[in-house]
């Protein structure tokens, strides 16, 4: 397979590198044919955009940093055991998203908290947040989602084995954020 540049500036940059590799990782053979290489061409202007920088500490923990070339940001920290606890991608226009995660003492996803802001007359201003909450066998039990006034919580019941047997959404009006 002939290695060929995304970007068409004669070279084979590390995000058309690492492209490349994640391309041969996910192709269901492991081997690059045409359509992989047609897939990697659609998605291009991802890779070759974005300027990507990695901190480690010294415990094992990161952050990862990502620089899209319209400027927005993504933030994405791990914990010592790779786990992410945390993503935040701010927008040129000042809008922000965050997810915080939460892991049980085995390192089971419990929680995944999400917050969304936006910069209305120079104010910053949540407009949305999502709860998701998992319990048994890393199955969702609940969500709860917050916007414009409105609280729409939904609960997810499961059998012994873990399969969905009900699903059940209650809204109500939120007054004063709560």
């Amino acid at each position: 397979c002939k290695i060929i540049d995304a970007d068409g500036n004669g070279k084979v940059s590390d995000a058309e590198a690492k492209a490349l590799a994640k391309l041969g990782k996910d192709s269901k053979d492991g081997k690059i044919d045409n359509s992989d290489i047609k897939a990697l061409f659609q998605n291009a202007k991802q890779f070759v955009d974005e300027k990507t920088e990695v901190k480690t500490r010294k415990d094992g923990s990161k952050t990862i940093t990502t620089t899209a070339e319209d400027g927005t940001k993504t933030t994405e920290k791990y914990n010592k055991d790779g786990k992410k606890i945390s993503q935040s991608t701010k927008e040129t226009d000042g809008t922000t998203t965050t997810k915080k995660y939460s892991y049980d003492k085995d390192g089971d996803l419990t929680k995944i908290k999400e917050k969304k802001t936006e910069i209305i007359n120079g104010q910053k201003r949540t407009v949305s947040t999502t709860t998701a909450e998992y319990k048994d066998n890393k199955k969702i039990s609940q969500v709860t989602q917050k916007s414009d006034g409105t609280k729409v919580t939904t609960t997810y019941k499961r059998d012994k084995e873990g399969n969905l047997t009900s699903k059940e959404a209650k809204t109500t009006t939120v007054v004063d954020g709560k």
